[in-house]
């Protein structure tokens, strides 16, 4: 069943937040950058991984 376009774009938007924060702590952990930048946000339609579901 594909998602609907918000709902991709909210999804989207969690992810790359999570995943913005989850790189300041890897780099405030002194990893190197190049592993760092590697995270990348990928939204998922699991609503039981959200609670939604």
């Amino acid at each position: 069943m594909p998602m609907e376009m918000q709902t991709y774009r909210d999804g989207h938007k969690v992810a790359a937040e999570a995943t913005e924060s989850i790189r300041g702590v890897m780099a405030g952990l002194g990893l190197p950058e190049g592993v760092v930048l590697r995270l990348t946000p990928i939204p998922t339609s699991n609503a039981s991984i959200r609670g939604d579901g």
